[in-house]
């Protein structure tokens, strides 16, 4: 059977069946589901913990939006506890 790339790959059996699956290991996950925001000056969604709306979009804008804060590039902006957690889920597109 010739593939899309010219390969010919008659009598061979499929990857899938080459491939064993090795014996499932769980670990156990705990998965959170958080409230989103938006930036309104990107549009990138950003998810912050209940209660810390605030610091995770004022961390936001210091890293990704100095000026408008009224910072500009080479001040340092104050780290304020937890302002590096936020998670970033999309970037708006």
């Amino acid at each position: 059977m010739l593939r899309e790339n010219g390969a010919d790959h008659s009598g061979s059996p499929d990857i899938m069946e080459v491939m064993s699956k090795p014996p499932s290991r769980r670990f156990p996950v705990t998965v959170a589901q958080l409230p989103v925001t938006r930036c309104q000056i990107c549009q990138r969604t950003v998810a912050y913990r209940p209660g810390n709306l605030t610091e995770v979009l004022t961390g936001h804008y210091r890293r990704g939006h100095p000026e408008a804060l009224g910072l500009t590039s080479r001040e340092p902006a104050a780290e304020t506890p937890g302002s590096g957690t936020d998670f970033v889920v999309g970037d708006g597109l």
